[in-house]
């Protein structure tokens, strides 16, 4: 069976950020952030089992102990996933080897939306001010509050595309390079799925809060990666 071309990945791609970033903030649509459901629809759309779901699993397990709560904004984790999938459909990575080095490269850009999320609040917090002040004054709010919800979720969406749209951008044209490409896969030796997930099980472990658990891990981490390493 033919796989789709890159311009189908990258509209695919981009409708799912979209709705990862809808589900997050915007509206309730479920689970649609999460990468195992991002890797599903994937494998759906495109018939690629591997790598989508591995590498679900990957960003699933590594960001485990953070969610929202309060004010906090957890680290999106499709961000970076999707780029890797699309990364993968370019340059037909298929290892887990050949994703170790991208992995490492662009695990820091599922922080980047959050703090363009948390910017953009501290930018918010001036039309919440306008609307205490006319509150204040009992003048008549008319549609007011609905216009700064609009215009709130028009500059998430802006942000949020525009950040997706340079680092695809970006990362094409870094792992363009030849050298990159040709040493993508030889970063790490010898590296598998389990060793990758062993690596971000430190995420489901902190969420324990049990300090032996924590060493017990530690252990059994060091003693994995040092066999399949050597």
């Amino acid at each position: 069976m033919e796989m789709p071309g890159d311009a189908y990945h990258m509209v695919l791609a981009g409708l799912l950020f979209m709705a990862a970033v809808a589900g997050r903030n915007i509206c309730n649509i479920g689970f649609i952030e999460r990468p195992l459901v991002i890797g599903f629809i994937w494998w759906l759309c495109t018939g690629q089992y591997s790598p989508a779901l591995p590498l679900a699993l990957f960003f699933e397990l590594f960001w485990l102990d953070l969610f929202h709560i309060g004010g906090y904004i957890p680290p999106m984790g499709a961000f970076p996933y999707l780029l890797l999938l699309l990364l993968s459909s370019r340059f037909a990575w298929s290892t887990p080897a050949a994703f170790t080095f991208p992995l490492a490269m662009l695990l820091p850009l599922a922080y980047l939306l959050p703090y363009a999320e948390s910017r953009q609040r501290d930018y918010q917090k001036n039309a919440s001010s306008l609307l205490l002040r006319q509150a204040r004054r009992s003048a008549p709010l008319d549609a007011l509050p609905a216009q700064q919800i609009a215009i709130s979720i028009v500059q998430q969406l802006v942000i949020a595309l525009s950040l997706f749209i340079a680092a695809t951008a970006v990362c094409y044209t870094v792992f363009s390079l030849n050298m990159l490409e040709e040493k993508t896969g030889g970063i790490v030796l010898n590296v598998d799925w389990p060793v990758l997930y062993a690596i971000a099980a430190i995420g489901s472990l902190l969420s324990l809060r049990i300090k032996r658990a924590y060493i017990v891990f530690s252990l059994c981490a060091v003693i994995i990666i040092v066999f399949k390493l050597v």
